[in-house]
């Protein structure tokens, strides 16, 4: 990141359609971290990532008195821990500490021990968590930006050390212009990269003004 917290080279690409931007961006991020001009490509916005999804079961938790929200919140507890205004607090040096306690993290990355995880029922018993709802891993995205109607994914890039932004630029469009990208996906930039177009798009108006 340069001192704004911004990446030296970025682009956005945006599409309507959320298969062909991703495709688009999986596309580009292989050939961009190929090339020596362009360092620590990466990605940011609606990628894909693992996530756990949970749909409650809600006749049989009805059945059991166990609600939506018991559910969430075992799962929420387990997983992330409670939030801050039920954790509980320790005093230390004239401040208030809170104890979060979550499971460990290879239960959390196993799904039967989250199925199997309590729930109190209505009548004081317990049943396994998968009884009232269906757990699963899928893929969801890691954000979603969005401009307008049409959703955003970034790809930025480092500068490799005596590398000019506009040579950089440059290499990163004639990448984007030569590959195989769905005809939906379309580019615009952002960060350094559109500062500088501006700056010197304002360059070439000035001296065209300068011959009239």
């Amino acid at each position: 990141l340069n001192d704004r917290g911004e990446r030296d080279l970025s682009f956005n690409f945006l599409s309507k359609n959320e298969k062909d931007l991703n495709e688009a961006v999986g596309i580009l991020e292989s050939k961009l971290r190929a090339d020596p001009l362009l360092a620590n490509v990466s990605a940011d916005g609606a990628l894909p990532r693992p996530e756990l999804q949970v749909y409650p079961r809600k006749d049989e938790a009805a059945r059991l008195g166990i609600t939506p929200q018991q559910i969430s919140e075992t799962i929420r507890v387990a997983t992330i821990g409670d939030v801050d205004a039920a954790l509980a607090k320790i005093s230390l040096d004239d401040r208030q500490i809170p104890i979060r306690v979550q499971a460990a993290v290879d239960m959390r990355r196993d799904l039967a021990a989250i199925r199997a995880l309590k729930i109190q029922t209505a009548s004081g018993g317990t049943v396994p968590l998968s009884s009232v709802a269906n757990i699963d891993y899928s893929e969801g995205v890691s954000s979603i930006k969005r401009n307008n109607r049409y959703r955003v994914v970034s790809i930025g890039s480092d500068l490799p050390q005596g590398v000019a932004l506009d040579t950089a630029s440059a290499r990163f469009r004639q990448i984007v212009n030569d590959a195989k990208i769905p005809a939906t996906v379309h580019l615009a930039e952002s960060g350094d990269t559109k500062v500088q177009t501006e700056m010197q798009q304002s360059f070439v108006n000035a001296m065209l003004m300068g011959l009239l």
